[in-house]
């Protein structure tokens, strides 16, 4: 059967109320999906900036404890280094005095 243009234009009169009430339905549908979620948002907000607070803290906490182990690693790691140069520093000292007395003893042999 074919439609003839008069046909289609009572077809869309006729069905005109139903689509601008479906169309009307699926906006209603619509702001209330929206509205649930702005509500869902608000909920959600405040634990979500609770949850970077903390996150902030746990990382401000984080840094002063490696600022605080680096700190001591660095003075632990300086008095090792000073007690590990002690006996380096003491034959050093021993055999300077060694060569100086020779040298002193040499000195006064070729110059008497």
């Amino acid at each position: 059967m074919i439609f003839s243009a008069i046909d289609a234009a009572m077809y869309i009169e006729n069905e005109l109320p139903s689509l601008l009430t479906s169309l009307q339905n699926n906006l209603k549908l619509l702001a209330t999906l929206i509205a649930k979620f702005d509500q869902r948002e608000s909920l959600m907000r405040p634990n979500f900036d609770k949850s970077i607070y903390l996150l902030h803290d746990e990382v401000t906490e984080l840094h002063r404890r490696v600022d605080s182990i680096v700190s001591t690693a660095n003075t632990r790691i300086t008095e090792e280094a000073k007690a590990a140069m002690v006996p380096a520093t003491a034959k050093y000292d021993q055999a300077v005095s060694a060569v100086s007395k020779q040298l002193h003893g040499v000195s006064k042999t070729v110059w008497t």
